[in-house]
C-alpha cells in the first residue's frame, strides 16, 4: 500500500510539471493557428499539434485523479441532468458501428464533483467501446434509484474478460492493450473517483459475453 501511495505522489508531481509545460504549448499553438490561412498546410499541421496537446492534458487529468492531487470541487448536483448532458458528447465520440442505448430516470441530487463524475461516465463508455472494437455492438447506459443511492450501469456486448483479467481490472497501470494503446489508468481512476464519493463499483464479465459495470453513489436526503 505504501508503494502505491508513493507512486501516486510521484505521478502527481510529474503530472503537475507536465501540465505546466503544456500550457504555453497550447496557448502559442492556438495563437499561431489563428493567424494562418484556413487552407494552409501549416494550419493543418498545427491542428495535429493542438489535438495531441489536448490528449496529453486529458492524460494528465487522469494521472492527477489517480494520485488524488486534483482538488475536487464538490457540491449538490442533479446527477440525472449531468448524465443526460454527457450523453450527447458520448454519442459523438463513438464510432457509427456502436449503438448507445440510454434509460435515464430522475434520481435526485448527490454531493459530488461534476467534472470527476463526468470522467467516470466517459471512462466507462470508452472502455466498453474498446471492448466492442471495430465490429457492430451496443452499449447500454442506465440510471435509476436503488434505495438511498443512485445506480449507474454501463453494459456492453463486447469481448468480455476472463477471470484473471477481471480480478485485476481496477489495478493502476494494468492493461491488456498493446504498448502505446492504453495507459491502464482509466478504470483505476474510475474506482478512485467512486470511492472518494463514498460509492462502490462492481463488475461482472465473462469471456466473449460482454461486461457490466454498476456504480452506486449515495443520494442527498430529500
Amino acid at each position: 500500500m505504501q508503494k502505491i501511495e508513493a507512486l501516486g505522489w510521484l505521478a502527481g508531481g510529474i503530472a503537475h510539471d507536465l501540465n505546466n509545460a503544456l500550457v504555453p504549448v497550447l496557448a502559442l499553438a492556438k495563437r499561431a493557428h489563428a493567424r494562418l490561412p484556413e487552407d494552409s498546410r501549416e494550419r493543418g499541421m498545427l491542428d495535429l499539434v493542438i489535438e495531441g496537446a489536448h490528449r496529453a492534458k486529458a492524460l494528465v487529468q487522469q494521472i492527477l485523479a489517480f494520485s488524488r492531487k486534483e482538488v475536487p470541487v464538490q457540491g449538490p448536483l442533479d446527477f440525472s441532468a449531468l448524465v443526460r448532458h454527457s450523453i450527447a458528447m458520448l454519442r459523438a465520440s463513438l464510432p457509427t458501428t456502436i449503438r448507445l442505448v440510454t434509460d435515464i430516470a430522475p434520481v435526485g441530487k448527490l454531493y459530488g464533483d461534476a467534472g470527476q463524475l463526468h470522467q467516470v461516465l466517459v471512462n466507462l463508455v470508452t472502455n466498453a467501446a474498446h471492448s466492442i472494437g471495430l465490429r457492430q455492438g451496443t452499449i447500454t447506459l442506465t440510471l435509476n434509484s436503488a434505495g438511498d443511492r443512485a445506480k449507474l450501469s454501463v453494459v456492453d456486448d463486447g469481448a468480455g474478460m476472463e477471470a484473471s483479467v477481471l480480478a485485476r481490472v481496477f489495478e493502476p497501470f494494468f492493461t491488456t492493450k498493446p504498448v502505446g494503446e492504453g495507459t491502464g489508468l482509466g478504470l483505476s481512476v474510475v474506482h478512485g473517483i467512486v470511492t472518494n464519493h463514498d460509492g462502490t463499483i462492481s463488475v461482472e464479465s465473462k469471456l466473449n459475453a460482454g461486461a457490466r459495470f454498476d456504480v452506486l453513489l449515495p443520494l442527498l436526503p430529500d
